[in-house]
């Protein structure tokens, strides 16, 4: 029996390879709304979002996120390792953009800013998603073999 065939363990449970993909889709949706950087200056912090900036992203973020969480069940592994894929370049993109805005500013303030800010859980939750969906992609591809 093959593992596309196989839509249960053996034990009558839900695939845990599934399982894997739709945490990593819902890691990667969640960094959308959960503090994406902090700026901490005199005693004071202020922590921003994906969605607080407004604007499409968060919602490319949660439509990707809910894509890769949805395709983990159909035991396809090569759309789920597209969306995984997707889903980085996208957060990668968002990355180069957000550093390249301080690319004007002179060297004074961009050491001033990289000392006051830090990256949060959003951050890492925006890379940590995308890498769990490839994973469970390649998994199913090994199993599959």
């Amino acid at each position: 029996m093959s593992y596309q065939n196989d839509q249960r363990t053996s034990s009558g449970g839900v695939d845990p390879i599934a399982i894997i993909g739709l945490a990593g889709g819902i890691i990667y949706a969640l960094g959308a709304f959960l503090p994406y950087v902090t700026v901490s200056f005199l005693g004071a912090s202020q922590s921003m979002s994906i969605k607080d900036g407004g604007g499409i992203t968060w919602v490319v973020i949660l439509v990707l996120g809910l894509a890769g969480a949805a395709v983990s069940f159909t035991r396809k592994p090569i759309p789920v390792i597209g969306v995984g894929a997707a889903s980085l370049a996208f957060a990668l993109l968002g990355l180069s953009k957000f550093k390249s805005s301080f690319d004007s500013a002179s060297t004074l303030t961009k050491k001033l800013a990289e000392n006051m800010m830090s990256y949060g859980v959003g951050f890492y939750f925006l890379l940590i998603g995308p890498a769990v969906l490839i994973i469970a992609g390649i998994i199913m591809i090994v199993k599959k073999n």
